[in-house]
This record gives C-alpha cells, structure tokens and sequence, in this order.
C-alpha cells in the first residue's frame, strides 16, 4: 500500500479551490459552488461535549485567577519601588541646582560661575555625608552626586576656557 502526499501544483499550492470538498470557509460563504453548505447554512453542528475543549475555569477568559497576592500589588504585579530612604535631604537639591546652573557659564564666564560650581561641590559633599551619617532615613544621594559632576564639569571646562584665553591672548603679544 502507498500513501500519497498532496499533489503539488503551478507555485508549490495545492489543488485549485482550497482543498478537498467540505473544508470550505466557515459559514458556507465566499467559496466556489460544491464546497460548504448552501448559503445561509451556518456550518455543521459543533462536536458532541463541547468540541473537546474544556469551560473556562475561571468564569471568564479575562478574569484572573484568585489565589492571594503573595505580598504583590493588585494583577499579581510587584509594587513599584518607593524613594530611596525618607525626605530629601535639602543640601542634594542646592547642589544639583547649583550644579546646573554653573554649566552654562562655565564656556563663556568662568571667573563668574566657578563660585557657584565650587558650591555645588560643596553642599553635595555635605549632602552626601548627611544621607550617610543618617542610616537610610534622609534620601537624595542621586541628587547630590549630579550636583557633584555637573559642579565639577563646568569647573574643568571653565579652566580650560582660561588656559585658551590666555594662550590667545599670549600669542598676540609674542608676534
């Protein structure tokens, strides 16, 4: 005895019409003549039991299943993390204000913007010794260290605008 596959036809597709007589599209619609039931036949009747496929168990597919929250938040999910440690320790922000502040100018006015930058320096480093000191109770270290960069940035860049001040300025002197 031999088994023969599908035939293949013109561009690797079965047979013309969609395949053997019965499995046309459901409802009886939109198929050539012979395939499906007659029109307004709205296809065989289901399986007996239901077509073999078990009831929701749970009432409905877009009810979850209750089984306690297990120390998560509401859908199952992980509550979202809270801040890191208590209040804000007020030192951070000055710093990170500071910070911020001195940015800009640090290109055009070094000489006028590095109090700011060295007091954004220093009210982080204060910052950051208090929300050490505290254990876990004050929070903000975030904040104090991106006072602490942005202070020390515009402090380099201020810098290195004077040094190409005075190298322009001392070599329009020399010739």
């Amino acid at each position: 005895m031999t088994v023969e596959g599908p035939k293949l036809h013109a561009g690797g597709y079965g047979p013309p019409g969609g395949g053997p007589p019965g499995y046309g599209p459901p409802g009886g619609a939109g198929g050539p003549p012979g395939y499906g039931g007659p029109p307004g036949y709205g296809g065989p009747p289901p399986p007996p039991g239901g077509g073999g496929f078990a009831p929701p168990p749970y009432g409905s597919f877009d009810q979850a299943p209750q089984f306690g929250n297990a120390g998560f938040g509401p859908g199952g999910f992980a509550p979202p993390p809270g801040p890191s440690g208590g209040p804000t320790e007020q030192l951070s922000i000055v710093s990170l204000v500071l910070g911020l502040v001195s940015l800009p100018g640090g290109c055009c006015c070094s000489l006028f913007i590095a109090p700011l930058a060295i007091g954004g320096i220093v009210t982080g480093i204060l910052a950051l010794n208090k929300i050490n000191a505290s254990g876990g109770a004050l929070g903000g270290k975030p904040l104090a260290i991106a006072g602490i960069a942005c202070s020390s940035v515009s402090i380099v860049v201020g810098v290195l605008g004077l040094v190409l001040r005075f190298g322009m300025l001392a070599t329009q002197f020399i010739k």
